[in-house]
């Protein structure tokens, strides 16, 4: 984690330091503590060291699509979606037919997810937590389709992942998600 946040804020560095600039500064060990009691969830220990090194994002989308959140925004999230998740009767119904290692890719929330990003249109990014032999992936939650976990791109199986593919396509100028990044005037951006 330590060394993709390092060449993330290398090339922040130089191609766009407004966007460094606007990184969160690190979260402090109570406070992600804090966030872990509130919601009951040890965080992974790859979360945990990424924001210590950076609570989030701000409103940076440091990723094509998504910012990453700080824990008060972690709690405040997955709050409100275990929330709904309490109130959709459906939802509970079908889950308690699943058995822990069962895919749920098309399912809204799951308590056992930690909500890592969110978009502007209601979506975001979860850790999924659930002991299936495949904990730490990370999801994509639609809004309106539910939560993909897709094994085929290499970035969503942890947050590792997720950081150093970052890096890399920054690093190079390829695509991430079908993004290109870009800087301009000192700020990162992504061109479809």
């Amino acid at each position: 984690m330590t060394q993709s946040w390092a060449r993330i804020e290398s090339w922040l560095a130089v191609h766009a330091p407004r966007t460094l600039a606007d990184l969160d500064p690190p979260a402090t060990a109570e406070e992600i503590a804090a966030a872990e009691r509130a919601i009951g969830l040890t965080f992974p220990a790859a979360l945990v060291e990424s924001l210590l090194r950076h609570a989030g994002t701000g409103r940076v989308n440091m990723l094509p699509l998504w910012g990453l959140s700080d824990p008060a925004e972690i709690v405040r999230e997955w709050r409100l979606l275990n929330g709904l998740w309490n109130d959709d009767a459906d939802a509970k119904a079908r889950l308690a037919q699943l058995d822990h290692d069962a895919e749920v890719d098309d399912l809204m929330w799951h308590p056992q997810w930690i909500p890592l990003g969110r978009d502007y249109g209601g979506g975001g990014l979860v850790i999924d937590l659930r002991a299936n032999g495949r904990t730490g992936r990370i999801g994509e939650r639609d809004r309106d389709e539910g939560t993909l976990f897709d094994d085929e791109e290499l970035w969503r199986t942890s947050l590792p992942a997720l950081l150093s593919e970052l890096a890399r396509c920054l690093e190079t100028g390829e695509q991430f998600t079908g993004y290109a990044p870009k800087a301009e005037q000192g700020e990162l951006l992504w061109d479809p």
